[in-house]
């Protein structure tokens, strides 16, 4: 495959990975980990409920302590969503968005595990 699109679960829309010529698993792997330190925007964390807030915000502040994230300055990352035990799980095909659209042709989704 020269293009391929997935959904990571925490990410508003589909990301498309273009290869040249292929995607390759290095592809992926870099592009997920690339998207999952991306900077939580404002608008993404008004709309997560009250008690989702203070979740992510104690996993936020997990992370720091422990050494593992960015430190604090860089703000909420969309893999402090994840929260403790997450793992990568895999991917699959995906017939659906969320939103209940039909995904692209070649729109994996991505499966989180916990430990």
């Amino acid at each position: 495959m020269n293009a391929l699109t997935f959904w990571t679960g925490v990410h508003e829309q589909p990301i498309t990975i273009q290869g040249n010529p292929y995607v390759t698993v290095g592809n992926v792997i870099g592009i997920i980990g690339e998207m999952m330190f991306r900077r939580l925007k404002r608008t993404r964390w008004n709309a997560l409920s009250k008690e989702r807030q203070d979740e992510i915000a104690d996993w936020f502040h997990h992370n720091r302590e422990s050494g593992s994230m960015p430190p604090l300055q860089v703000g909420i990352l969309f893999a402090d969503m994840l929260c403790e035990n997450t793992i990568f799980s895999g991917m699959e095909l995906c017939h659906a968005l969320p939103n209940g659209q039909p995904a692209p042709p070649g729109t994996f989704v991505i499966r989180w595990g916990t430990r």
